[in-house]
């Protein structure tokens, strides 16, 4: 079990937020290129405010004041590199600026600090762009990809059935996956497991009564969610699996009530 701060976010971290996400998607339109967006809520705990898939690429954005004026919620430097990695993707920062209108007048607001799309790798400083980056190669899905995918399908489920999911993170090593209102209204807890093949071969980690023990004696009731996944598309000569922007069959059947 992990214990992770999830502030809440304030109103200059919204509108940034907001500004940002708004100009990412106004860049990508104007090239025509298609921006999948992975994260696009502004709620953690997470390694990244905003990320998204452009062109067979993975990015993940941490926005910061370039003023230095506003201290922004999320994680380190190191937890970006590290999703980015996982993802086999880039790791960026969006500097952006608060401005007060034509001459001082009017709502302020944010703007990205650079032009374009506004990003800078957050290793180096150089800028990001997406067009220069792009691969139509045929990728395999990542683990945390993986973990992602089911996490995306295991929200949807339960906000399907009116329930409300509070946050979730990508980092599969991280337990609970996800927290949502349950029926009672009180917070309750998933662990999500993922596989290649039907979800009946989704094996629980070994730790997950305990944890279960741990989150029932401080009120938290909780569920395993095993999610199997199956490729559409099979090419003879590649290696199986399932490969980033191309379909999957999804086999997952609701929570199982914990201890299983």
């Amino acid at each position: 079990m992990h214990d992770i701060p999830n502030p809440r976010p304030s109103k200059d971290f919204m509108e940034a937020f907001k500004a940002a996400g708004r100009s990412l998607q106004a860049e990508a339109d104007r090239r025509g290129m298609a921006l999948i967006w992975i994260k696009a809520v502004p709620y953690g705990p997470s390694l990244e405010h905003l990320s998204f898939f452009c062109a067979g690429q993975a990015y993940f954005v941490q926005i910061v004041d370039g003023a230095g004026r506003s201290a922004f919620p999320g994680g380190s430097k190191a937890g970006l590199l590290r999703i980015a990695r996982e993802y086999e993707g880039f790791a960026c920062w969006m500097p952006l600026r608060r401005t007060s209108g034509l001459f001082g007048l009017g709502r302020a607001s944010w703007e990205p600090v650079h032009p374009g799309w506004g990003l800078v790798d957050a290793a180096t400083g150089d800028p990001v762009r997406p067009e220069d980056l792009a691969s139509a190669e045929p990728r395999l899905a990542t683990r945390w990809e993986l973990h992602d995918f089911a996490i995306q399908i295991v929200r949807e489920t339960l906000e399907k059935q009116g329930l409300t999911v509070l946050s979730w993170n990508s980092d599969p090593d991280v337990e609970p996956a996800l927290w949502f209102k349950g029926a009672s209204g009180q917070p309750e807890w998933a662990c999500v497991g993922v596989c290649l093949g039907p979800a009946s071969r989704v094996c629980a980690p070994e730790s997950l009564l305990e944890l279960a023990s741990a989150m029932m004696d401080r009120g938290f009731r909780g569920w395993w969610a095993p999610v199997g996944f199956a490729p559409l598309v099979r090419k003879p000569g590649r290696p199986d699996g399932l490969y980033r922007g191309e379909g999957a069959d999804v086999d997952f059947k609701g929570l199982l009530p914990l201890p299983l």
